[in-house]
C-alpha cells in the first residue's frame, strides 16, 4: 500500500443496472457479482480499494439489490470495512440518477466507480497520486463507437466526454473510474440538477461532467498505462474479462501489455 497523500477513504459504487445484455445471467442478481474468475466483479474491486485503505464504501443499488446485500453480509464480515447501501428507486433513469442518489455521502473527497469495470488494481495507484478531480482513461487502446470518449488538451484537462464524440478525434476512453474533490463535487451535483430541472432525466451522469468540462479547466486526466481494464456489457466482455482476471490474479500484467 502506498502511502496516500490525497487520504481519500470513501468510494461510491454505482450498482443499480439491469444489465439486460447479460441476461439470463443477470435474471436474479446484478451484473457486478458475475464471477470473472476466483472473484466477482464485485470483489474485485473491493479488494482493490482496501488495498489502498479505501475501507469507507457506499453502494448505489437497484436491480437484485438484496443479492448483493446479501453477498456482502456473508463475504465481508469479518473485515474493518464499511458498507452503506442506498437503493435507486429508478435505475431505468440511468447511473446519472444513481450518482444523485448518493449525494448525501459525497461531503468529502471520493473514488467513483461503475460497478461493471473490471481493472488492474495498480490503476488506483496511479488516480490517488494525482491532486484534484481526475478521471481514469484508457488511452491505448482503439476506442470503440459506443464507448464513453474523451478530449483532453495539451496540459491533461479534460475538455469533453461523451459517446457521440467521433473516435478519429478521441484521446481515449473514460473506463468508468474517477475521483471527485473539493468543489468540482457541488459542481457535478448542480450540474445534474439543472439537467433535472430541465427535464433531462434517463443520462449518463457524464453528461452533468461534459456541461462542466466544456467551460472550465477542473477535471484532470488519468492514464491507465496501459494497465487493462474493461467495462462489462456483453458475453464477449464478459470471456475477455475472465482472460484479463486470471493475468491479474497470477501478476501477469504489466504496462502497455495490453496496448
Amino acid at each position: 500500500m502506498i502511502d496516500m497523500v490525497n487520504r481519500v477513504d470513501r468510494a461510491v459504487i454505482l450498482a443499480a443496472g439491469y444489465s439486460t445484455r447479460l441476461r439470463p445471467l443477470t435474471d436474479n442478481i446484478p451484473k457486478t457479482l458475475l464471477k470473472v474468475g476466483r472473484l466477482t466483479i464485485f470483489d474485485m474491486a473491493v479488494s482493490a480499494l482496501m488495498n489502498y485503505g479505501i475501507n469507507n464504501i457506499i453502494v448505489v443499488t437497484g436491480h437484485a439489490a438484496n443479492s448483493l446485500r446479501e453477498h456482502v453480509k456473508i463475504n465481508y464480515k469479518q473485515n474493518s470495512i464499511t458498507f452503506r447501501f442506498i437503493i435507486n428507486d429508478k435505475p431505468a433513469l440511468g447511473n446519472i440518477y444513481s450518482f444523485y442518489t448518493a449525494r448525501e455521502y459525497m461531503d468529502r473527497d471520493f473514488i467513483l466507480l461503475n460497478s461493471d469495470v473490471l481493472f488492474h488494481p495498480q490503476i488506483l495507484e496511479y488516480l490517488l497520486m494525482l491532486d484534484g478531480s481526475v478521471l481514469v482513461v484508457d488511452d491505448h487502446k482503439q476506442v470503440g463507437e459506443e464507448e464513453m470518449k474523451v478530449k483532453v488538451n495539451s496540459n491533461g484537462i479534460i475538455k469533453d466526454i461523451s459517446k457521440n464524440i467521433p473516435v478519429e478525434e478521441a484521446d481515449g476512453e473514460y473506463i468508468g473510474i474517477m475521483k471527485l474533490t473539493g468543489e468540482e463535487i457541488h459542481k457535478v451535483v448542480r450540474s445534474i440538477e439543472s439537467l433535472f430541472k430541465e427535464g433531462k432525466y434517463n443520462l449518463y451522469y457524464e453528461d452533468a461532467i461534459r456541461l462542466i468540462a466544456n467551460r472550465e479547466d477542473c477535471f484532470y486526466k488519468c492514464s491507465t498505462r496501459g494497465l487493462p481494464c474493461i467495462e462489462i456489457d456483453t458475453i464477449e466482455d464478459l470471456n475477455n474479462a475472465k482472460k484479463i482476471a486470471y493475468d491479474i490474479e497470477r501478476g501477469g500484467c504489466h504496462e502497455g501489455k495490453y496496448r
